[in-house]
């Protein structure tokens, strides 16, 4: 085989999010309020006190969300075909 050529896939890009945001050790968390089909995300809490989202938007359509943990309250509109991610102290 020839491996001079890499194509990177979308997962590629994915894991590239969740390794900048979700650190070692880390523990998956619940969310509640929203579903959408094309639209999936999941949130965790790190060991040094951020919490970390990463969003896939599928749609052909940019959707607009809300985070808010009790104590920060954010928007953020998710582009069309797009993967997202945040990280920010408790």
């Amino acid at each position: 085989s020839n491996y001079s050529t890499i194509t990177r896939n979308s997962h590629y890009y994915i894991i590239g999010h969740l390794s900048s945001v979700v650190k070692p050790g880390a523990v998956r968390i619940g969310t509640s309020g929203f579903s959408d089909a094309g639209f999936s995300f999941s949130a965790f809490e790190n060991t040094d006190g951020t919490y970390a989202v990463v969003l896939l938007n599928g749609n052909a359509a940019s959707k607009t969300i809300t985070i808010d943990d009790g104590t920060h309250h954010f928007a953020y509109d998710v582009p069309a075909k797009s993967v997202i991610s945040y990280r920010w102290k408790k």
